[in-house]
């Protein structure tokens, strides 16, 4: 199949016009958006400590405005730093004034001391939820199409970022990011097969490196910058990615996921659309190629042989790789994500 796709794709001519790469990448790129939010929404800036007194209400604590503009006890005269203290005088504080103009999920709720646990739960609720749709993804793609899954839960994503912004506690917001999660795990399964189904063997890697994920990282970086609000990011991140939505019209199925579904006619009519786009003619023997696919695929479905996660552990050479290349995914995540 993919000598076939050689054949009726000039890669050269293909390289003047990367129309349909240039439809599928960005999608990557609002994703990393997606996946790094909490870089910024779970911002934690210096407060201090307001305390309720019978006379005037909420007023500082003179002790907590002196340390707070002084900023370390020294010069405060002996008396202990404030500046994000929990208490003032053994006495609780009942709500709390956050320093600089950003607005994150904890300055909008006091995600701060009692409830200071309630930051990272967010981050591992949303890594969850990554994990959930990953795990589902797969599968999804196989039953109902690339394009399908793969727009599918980008429009998710852009309806759960919406809905994010708007969160009126964060008990709903760790909700809404566990689902944000489990469309960025859906999109990181299924895109990459997607995009590189058009392509030669030869050229996957070659697409699979463009910076879509890098870019759109530090496009979150200048917004979150610019921008300073946790509900404008997710809007902003919705708003880019409603426009990437309306290419679910002008870019085909997998032609390799047609041919193993027996779509056979649908296949061969996406390899002329992708001939015509770049200038080539696509081979004679291209449907023989496909109803080759095809048969191989419904051979492998009678034989009735199933596959699971616990086949990639099934002997000690396939375990070995799988151990390895868990553990480098690991390492790479902690180095990315910190």
């Amino acid at each position: 199949f993919s000598l076939s796709l050689s054949l009726c794709v000039n890669v050269r001519q293909y390289s003047r016009d990367p129309f349909t790469c240039l439809c599928i990448c960005p999608h990557l790129r609002q994703t990393g958006w997606s996946m790094m939010m909490m870089a910024f929404a779970g911002l934690v800036p210096d407060f201090r400590c307001l305390t309720e007194t019978e006379e005037d209400g909420f007023v500082y604590s003179t002790e907590a405005t002196l340390t707070y503009t002084n900023l370390t006890a020294d010069q405060a005269g002996g008396n202990n730093s404030l500046l994000n203290s929990c208490s003032v005088n053994s006495t609780e504080c009942s709500e709390y004034r956050f320093q600089g103009s950003a607005r994150s999920v904890v300055t909008e709720w006091d995600l701060v001391c009692d409830l200071k646990w309630v930051k990272p739960t967010i981050t591992s609720v949303q890594m969850a939820g990554v994990l959930v749709g990953a795990v589902l993804a797969g599968q999804a793609g196989d039953m109902f199409g690339r394009r399908t899954t793969n727009f599918g839960f980008f429009l998710l994503q852009t309806v759960f970022n919406i809905v994010a912004g708007f969160s009126i506690s964060w008990q709903m917001f760790i909700s809404l990011r566990f689902f944000i999660g489990f469309t960025i795990g859906g999109q990181l399964v299924v895109l990459v097969p997607y995009l590189t189904e058009f392509l030669p063997i030869k050229w996957r890697p070659l697409v699979s490196a463009v910076p879509m994920w890098p870019l759109g990282v530090v496009m979150f970086a200048g917004a979150a910058w610019l921008l300073e609000d946790w509900a404008h990011l997710h809007f902003g991140c919705a708003v880019l990615s409603a426009p990437i939505l309306l290419t679910y019209f002008l870019i085909p199925e997998s032609p390799r996921w047609l041919a193993v579904q027996g779509k056979l006619k649908e296949a061969l009519s996406v390899l002329e659309k992708m001939a015509a786009v770049n200038g080539a003619v696509v081979p004679p023997n291209a449907m023989e190629v496909i109803e080759e696919i095809s048969i191989e695929a419904t051979k492998s479905k009678k034989g009735g042989k199933k596959y699971s996660y616990f086949d990639i552990f099934n002997g000690f050479a396939v375990a070995k790789i799988t151990i390895i290349f868990g553990f480098q995914w690991c390492a790479i995540s902690i180095v990315f994500y910190g």
